[in-house]
């Protein structure tokens, strides 16, 4: 991007977050630029010609009012979005109720409420969830008479809060001015942007060397689960999985937490089969689908929404739910077959899919004139 040589990159402090910065500066610096990254918003962000915001920004205390403080020179802001957003097809109806959800927080309790609760500390967060259920109630059952229940495989309203938050923060901070640019990792959250006139452009997730890499031992693990439970329908599914995988001779290992860096490398490096099961229908994991390719695990997944980049039987394999455990054991069974798919992966990441791809497509955007935000619709 001409006249960019300082680029300063803001993500939350979370661990998988530090490690996206790491990569992020590591591409730039490669490509001549002077790039740092910071998980506080300090009015140090703002000496720089580019500001890049990725993950959930929302962490980041005191940013909103950095970003308003932000002179006229500069520096451009571009928002790279990395968390989950609403469904493309919610309704108008949804976003109502979904902003009443969102306000579910105990910082933002009207004061009936938060006195109400104020004797109670103990349980707060319990009934502040219960209170987001209660709020939630009639576009539950909106998404249940809705024959394509508007993306939502499961409802459940700890996740419409989620992806509310999200979505709010990201069309406040727009409405604001605070951002000059929003890119996302996925097609359905570019829809859903550019559904509640957002303008954005599609910049998914590249590949890194940090992402991890195949280490060349046996696979000794059959099938992995690697993630969170969120809900109960994981669960669910995992303990139907392994049951059935189980019965033809086969194993499903889960891994929930602490597996990073090497240990993480070592782990896929030894599994044939990861298992995706998307949190949210309309999403595909980029980040999990990254370290799964990089270290030659095949991965198999849950019909979802838009996976590009990638192309189903070519760079991985899907099904729907109930034909999930026949497909895993059709690859356990056929090593040449799911090697083919691996290898196709592995060299997609090298060639196709990059970080610095990404990143370069992400800085030719920053080039063109800033949002241009349809009045009205925020």
């Amino acid at each position: 991007m001409q006249g960019v040589s300082r680029v300063h990159v803001l993500l939350p402090a979370d661990r998988l977050f530090r490690d996206v910065g790491v990569m992020i500066t590591d591409v730039l610096r490669g490509r001549g630029l002077e790039a740092t990254a910071a998980h506080e918003a300090t009015p140090a962000a703002l000496d720089c010609d580019l500001l890049l915001l990725a993950g959930d920004c929302r962490k980041l205390r005191n940013l909103p009012e950095l970003l308003r403080r932000r002179p006229a020179s500069g520096p451009r802001t571009v928002f790279w979005d990395l968390e989950p957003l609403p469904p493309p097809a919610l309704s108008r109806h949804g976003e109502a109720v979904g902003r009443k959800v969102a306000a579910c927080t105990w910082a933002r309790l009207p004061r009936f409420w938060g006195k109400l609760l104020e004797g109670v500390v103990p349980y707060r967060t319990r009934l502040v969830r219960a209170l987001r259920s209660y709020r939630a109630r009639s576009y539950a059952a909106e998404v249940e008479r809705d024959p394509q229940r508007q993306g939502w495989g499961e409802f459940d309203s700890d996740s419409f809060f989620f992806v509310m938050t999200q979505y709010l923060w990201v069309a406040d901070m727009v409405a604001a001015g605070a951002l000059d640019h929003v890119c996302a990792t996925t097609r359905p959250r570019v829809e859903f942007l550019e559904s509640r006139g957002i303008p954005a452009t599609f910049v998914p997730l590249g590949s890194h060397a940090a992402w991890g890499r195949d280490l060349q031992i046996e696979r000794d693990v059959d099938v992995l689960f690697l993630g969170r439970f969120h809900g109960n329908r994981r669960a669910r599914l995992l303990q139907r999985l392994g049951s059935e995988l189980k019965a033809k001779g086969r194993k499903l290992e889960i891994v929930d937490h602490g597996c990073w860096g090497e240990d993480r490398d070592r782990l896929l490096s030894r599994t044939k089969v990861l298992l995706n099961l998307p949190k949210f229908p309309w999403e595909f994991c980029g980040m999990r689908i990254l370290m799964g390719m990089a270290c030659g695990a095949l991965v198999v997944s849950e019909a979802c929404g838009n996976a590009e980049p990638y192309e189903p039987g070519v760079h991985f394999a899907w099904a729907d739910v109930d034909r999930l455990s026949e497909t895993i054991l059709h690859y356990l069974d056929h090593e040449q077959e799911r090697a083919g798919i691996t290898r196709r992966a592995r060299t997609f990441l090298e060639r196709d899919l990059t970080l610095a791809e990404s990143l370069e497509t992400m800085l030719r955007t920053c080039a063109g004139k800033p949002l241009a935000v349809q009045q009205g619709i925020l």
